[in-house]
């Protein structure tokens, strides 16, 4: 299981690879509401109820890697702090990340990326 400090790290790492054009979008609730009318909440949120995680990129509304395991970090992160909401619910953001990071085939993408495969299995986490 990784640390508390681990995972801040892995989340600065994998943030810092994600262009500020993207985070800059989603850091404004219009355009988050925006995204989910043209592409569907579902497909760009892992929480589309809230629109939280992100996952896809806001002009193509095609998923990136970097986003899925930037959300199976901070889920992780948000599971081992004491946060407003249960346990239960980042671990279903979590159970969706990793199944979204499968299905999308992320290892092959990342791994020369981050260089982070051999630390550990995306699919052992919890």
């Amino acid at each position: 299981m990784l640390s508390e400090a681990q995972l801040k790290v892995l989340i600065h790492r994998v943030e810092s690879r994600i262009p500020d054009r993207i985070k800059e979008f989603y850091e404004n609730p219009k355009n988050r509401m925006l995204v989910a009318t043209k592409y569907g909440a579902d497909k760009i949120f892992l929480d589309p109820s809230l629109l939280k995680f992100t996952v896809a990129d806001p002009a193509t509304g095609k998923y990136r890697c970097d986003m899925i395991l930037l959300s199976v970090f901070k889920s992780l992160w948000n599971i081992h702090r004491n946060t407003k909401k249960p346990k239960s619910y980042y671990m279903s953001i979590l159970n969706r990340a990793k199944d979204l990071y499968k299905e999308v085939g992320c290892q092959d993408i990342l791994d020369d990326k981050f260089n982070i495969s051999d630390k550990f299995n995306i699919s052992q986490l919890h």
